[in-house]
């Protein structure tokens, strides 16, 4: 087996739809005030930087250090636009107590830092997969529903296509190296048909062959999950 057939665990656990917490997803934006979803929507644009950033450098591959780079001033620009867009509004970001995807990014790190070669480019391209598909759940489902904001509102709704294009980017890089991401298609390639068909490509295959299951991934950087699918779409 190639060393790119990563486990597809970790996307599984950043896109763990069904699990309790994301259960509850609408019952917290309609809680969520604006100084929490604007520190939100920064730290989910702060990741990236980091974890790319690590990639840009350290990848084995001009192809994925290119799309590492290009990621890194990406997520820069976006920062810079929601850092300014908080000094117009005079508003304070305020960290929630539980970072969304802050867990998933830690091990994520520790992982990057900890790996080399293959295997790291193979963590790497799971990881911006899982990551962006994650990041877009939770602006366009709970961030942008909660923000009474107009203008925070829409520079959220606005980052929303820079991110599916990150995402498309990143699957594009686990076909061609053969990374299990246990994901479909992105929105983009979903253009032109039913809105239902469309929700359907976003969501995560597993070994279990239904959602209900997903939310029992308990780590990223745990277990191997051989029989789960996808990547090559």
């Amino acid at each position: 087996m190639s060393p790119f057939s990563h486990s597809a665990a970790l996307t599984l656990f950043i896109l763990g739809l069904s699990s309790p917490a994301a259960a509850q997803s609408t019952a917290a934006s309609q809680s969520l005030d604006d100084p929490t979803a604007l520190a939100t929507f920064e730290a989910l644009i702060s990741y990236d930087i980091e974890t790319a950033g690590i990639a840009a450098t350290k990848s084995a591959n001009a192809d994925v250090r290119e799309v590492a780079s290009t990621f890194v001033q990406g997520h820069k620009g976006l920062l810079k636009q929601a850092q300014d867009l908080a000094k117009k509004l005079n508003m304070t970001p305020t960290p929630p107590k539980e970072a969304p995807l802050g867990q998933a990014h830690s091990d994520a790190l520790r992982e990057l830092k900890a790996t080399t070669g293959e295997k790291f480019d193979s963590v790497f391209i799971a990881n911006e997969v899982a990551y962006h598909a994650g990041a877009i759940k939770i602006l366009r489902d709970t961030l942008v529903p909660a923000i009474q904001n107009p203008q925070l509102k829409a520079a959220v709704n606005a980052a929303v296509p820079a991110f599916e294009t990150h995402l498309a980017a990143s699957q594009k890089l686990a076909t061609k190296y053969h990374v299990q991401t246990g994901m479909l298609p992105t929105p983009h390639e979903f253009r032109g048909r039913s809105r239902s068909t469309a929700d359907a490509g976003r969501r995560p295959l597993g070994q279990y062959g239904t959602r209900e299951r997903l939310g029992s991934v308990m780590s990223p950087v745990q277990a191997s999950s051989p029989g789960m699918t996808g990547g090559a779409w």
